[in-house]
């Protein structure tokens, strides 16, 4: 009896071990097929992104021929202007979302000033000055990293400063910003519009700002793989 107890015993510590074995051999498998089940959704995700950027790309192109075709000379030349910015941000390191997401809302933004859907649309001027400079300013910071004129976003330890992030998307979209905000004061003029919508530029500032800090937070807590673009 104790022999036969002795090997029962060690029948049962076998198969345990066999099926530890077996559980951390399968395991690999399973955590494998789901990270390329991530990866894949990933990719499909970036390419829905990037046909939006594409297609916003072409609807600012027909913008600039059919406002030229109708004699809007300065609405198209303010669309050739968005139309060259697009391109020359186009294949950047800017992640494909933002890219969309930027491109789409300059189109939209550009013609809700050719049609004054700002005074038309209760709540559509914040809305767009919240996500264009949110994107704008994300879109401004990869930009001025490619191009070698920010300082170093890392530590010593070559991790990406969290709140250095932050602040260059809110500076950068900001200054973005005051520069939309000084082209429709310019069409105003040139357009005997002034002063129609220069009050509202206190509140058109405060969702610009609002948009930037929320694009920087995202950026600076979001998918590592942003943060590691910005180095």
């Amino acid at each position: 009896m104790p022999g036969g107890a002795t090997a029962c015993h060690g029948l049962r510590a076998g198969a345990s071990a066999k099926g530890a074995r077996t559980r951390t051999a399968v395991s690999p498998v399973g955590g494998g097929r789901g990270r390329r089940h991530a990866g894949r959704g990933r990719r499909a995700a970036a390419k829905v992104w990037a046909r939006l950027g594409l297609a916003a790309r072409g609807a600012a192109l027909v913008s600039v021929l059919g406002l030229l075709l109708t004699g809007q000379w300065l609405a198209a030349l303010g669309f050739a202007l968005i139309l060259l910015a697009l391109l020359l941000i186009w294949q950047r390191r800017v992640p494909v979302a933002v890219d969309a997401v930027f491109a789409s809302v300059t189109v939209v933004a550009a013609w809700a000033n050719v049609e004054s859907w700002y005074q038309q649309v209760p709540g559509v001027d914040m809305l767009i000055h919240l996500l264009l400079t949110g994107s704008g300013g994300v879109v401004g910071l990869f930009a001025l990293v490619e191009l070698g004129g920010l300082p170093a976003l890392e530590d010593s330890s070559g991790r990406v400063r969290r709140w250095a992030v932050v602040l260059w998307v809110v500076m950068v979209g900001i200054t973005g910003a005051m520069v939309w905000e000084l082209y429709e004061w310019w069409m105003d003029l040139v357009t005997q519009e002034f002063p129609a919508r220069h009050h509202d530029v206190r509140t058109d500032l405060v969702a610009g700002t609002l948009g930037a800090l929320a694009a920087g937070l995202a950026v600076a807590l979001g998918p590592q793989r942003w943060r590691r673009r910005a180095r």
